[in-house]
């Protein structure tokens, strides 16, 4: 459930050509060329699915400065809110309403900006936002689990998280505005998300923010939530 996106300054030789109010159509995956074939309605549906992973609060792009020979300041730009935005927009027109957008894990700077990185998560109508070692490893006084239910309440971020259990009640993790699962309605199909941490990246995890918790086997709680949503229709 990811995917890379790249961001570029140039695609025309001539630089007045590069200022355009919609953006170049070269930078985003040549969206218009892509060639579909016709459906039957009454079996398909065309759904079209964006991931992203890792986005670590990197809310400005980063900012390069372009050598040449006329010592012009120049600067090339990449990544970034606006720029995400900006593909995710140009997405959601060709997808026709028919885009769902992911992301899974990682989308916040453990060290800053927790409340706006998630608020940013709902300006970019992420679909589902699942919990990654970043989000796990947030780093502040007190019990983790109420301050990440406390920066979750401020919106509505669509967190989820499948397989992280609780030693204490013996039971899967029960936190406010966080759910195992989300299912989502795109143009009369019902579309279910699973949000999974791989075991192993507990290791890099704060001790006291794990203390308590257990990251359940992936591919098991996969298979169980998968046959939980099937059977509500997903």
């Amino acid at each position: 459930m990811s995917a890379i996106f790249g961001f570029a300054c140039s695609t025309s030789r001539n630089m007045s050509e590069n200022q355009r109010a919609k953006g170049h159509y070269r930078l985003y995956s040549y969206p218009k060329s892509i060639k579909t074939s016709r459906l039957n309605k009454d079996r398909y549906q065309r759904i079209i699915i964006a991931g992203t992973n890792d986005f670590k609060g990197e809310i400005n792009p980063k900012i390069y400065p372009i050598k040449n020979r006329f010592s012009e300041k120049r600067e090339l730009k990449l990544g970034g809110i606006a720029a995400l935005k900006a593909y995710l927009d140009v997405l959601q027109e060709e997808a026709q309403g028919n885009l769902v957008y992911v992301d899974a894990g990682n989308f916040i700077n453990p060290k800053e900006n927790h409340g706006y990185s998630l608020f940013l998560a709902e300006y970019l109508k992420a679909d589902a936002l699942s919990l990654g070692v970043n989000e796990l490893s947030l780093k502040r006084n007190g019990n983790f689990p109420r301050y990440i239910q406390a920066l979750a309440r401020r919106g509505n971020y669509n967190l989820i998280s499948s397989n992280i259990f609780d030693l204490r009640t013996t039971e899967p993790i029960k936190w406010d505005n966080i759910s195992y699962t989300r299912v989502k309605s795109v143009n009369g199909v019902k579309v279910g998300f699973i949000g999974i941490i791989a075991p192993k990246l507990a290791n890099k995890v704060p001790d006291k923010n794990i203390n308590g918790l257990y990251i359940q086997n992936a591919a098991k709680k996969i298979i169980v939530h998968a046959k939980e949503l099937r059977r509500s229709g997903v």
